[in-house]
């Protein structure tokens, strides 16, 4: 098991009991209309009164009292009996979960205790009380029960539901526009806490592995999700989730452009033919400019991250402005005034509100109809190790103390 702490976001799932029950008693569903043939009487079941189904969640068990009402026939020559009853089952769960995620739920019957004691509508019966409940409780045993864990197998397929969500909603996922932004993720464990109960909801603490990219520009692979899961004694304080966030000079040239092109300089509009980024050793800049004047103008600088104020800085400025024409010189000074006045505006360049837009955009799924969304409550947001690469720009933000609240309601 691998649990580097720099590296996981905790997410409590608040699970609704009034939730549970309906999916309990849709995995229950077939046991509305069942008859049993037992010692010469007909035993026919249905799900008994909803408020007396109870369902708790402790360690890696889920417990449940179960009431199951039924109704008797037995014939007695010209006569029936016939009678009514419900009881009240009481099974416990425990979930075991593989590496692998294979979910193996084994349900076993804990006991019983009668919610309504049978009763005789017609004739007069003979059959002891706690025979009619061993006789029901022995079938129960032997198929249902077993059927139930089947059914829960198939509903649990979680590196299915993984896969399917990450396609859905993590891979290449456009989440703002303008700028463009995509994310990716892959989940490489969960690590989960024992389960706590309360009177209304049971409470599961998650803290999952994952690989986030955000990108201008969507990533050429297919999603290949094998996620691992393992059960923890203790919870995993003060987590710290990262993302890895990356951003092309093109799609920065691009936006360069959008924000020049049009800007006022002494009652005349800029307008670019084109905008190019590179770096070596020092961020340069080219504007392609047709107007006010026609020329090339080339910035040059060094992006500094003071890591304690979290602001960007430009160091060692140059701007210099080749007009094509001889009538343009006169200009040039004008606009590269303007250039370093912009320039000057804009920085030191505080990222955090950007920051806080981009983890607002991040997608929402659906878990079981609810609309889940996975924008994370955050102590603090640290942006580390920038590096301008070739052909982009490359830094890791780190979501301090990153944790999401997720509710399950019915």
């Amino acid at each position: 098991m691998h649990t580097q702490q720099e590296n996981l976001l905790q997410v409590t799932f608040r699970l609704s009991k009034n939730t549970l029950y309906d999916l309990f008693s849709q995995v229950l569903h077939d046991l509305d209309g069942r008859v049993l043939q037992v010692d010469g009487m007909k035993l026919t079941l249905s799900l008994g009164d909803k408020d007396q189904l109870s369902i708790q969640g402790v360690g890696q068990k889920l417990s449940y009292i179960v009431p199951v009402r039924f109704q008797f026939v037995k014939p007695a020559g010209l006569f029936s009996i016939e009678g009514t009853g419900e009881i009240a089952i009481h099974l416990s769960t425990m979930l075991h979960i593989s590496e692998d995620m294979d979910v193996s739920p084994k349900t076993e019957l804990v006991g019983y205790h009668w919610s309504v004691a049978p009763s005789i509508q017609l004739g007069t019966m003979d059959v002891p009380v706690e025979s009619l409940a061993d006789c029901m409780i022995r079938h129960l045993s032997a198929s249902w029960i077993h059927t139930m864990d089947e059914e829960l197998s198939k509903q649990l397929h979680l590196q299915e539901l993984i896969s399917q969500s990450i396609a859905q909603y993590a891979h290449n996922k456009l989440i703002h526009s303008q700028p463009d932004l995509f994310v990716n993720v892959c989940v490489f464990q969960i690590l989960a806490n024992s389960m706590m109960d309360t009177t209304d909801e049971i409470l599961l603490d998650l803290w999952l592995e994952l690989g986030v990219k955000v990108s201008d520009k969507e990533i050429p692979f297919g999603v290949q999700q094998k996620s691992r899961f393992y059960w923890v004694n203790t919870g995993i304080t003060s987590p710290t989730q990262q993302i890895e966030l990356e951003y092309s000079y093109e799609g920065l040239a691009e936006l360069l452009a959008d924000y020049l092109n049009g800007l006022d300089i002494g009652g005349k509009k800029v307008e670019l033919s084109g905008v190019s980024l590179g770096y070596q050793q020092q961020l340069e800049i080219k504007l392609d400019m047709i107007a006010p004047i026609r020329g090339m103008v080339t910035l040059t600088c060094q992006p500094r991250l003071h890591l304690q104020q979290q602001k960007w800085y430009a160091d060692d400025v140059q701007i210099d402005l080749a007009p094509t024409q001889l009538i343009y010189k006169l200009s040039a000074p004008l606009i590269e005034n303007f250039l370093a006045t912009q320039i000057r505006q804009f920085f030191p360049f505080d990222p955090r509100p950007f920051l806080e837009r981009i983890l607002s955009s991040m997608p929402e799924f659906k878990i079981a109809g609810n609309h889940i969304s996975l924008i994370p409550e955050v102590e603090r947001i640290v942006i580390r190790q920038p590096k301008f690469e070739q052909d982009r720009v490359t830094c890791t933000l780190q979501l301090e103390e990153a944790s999401v609240l997720v509710g399950l309601e019915g």
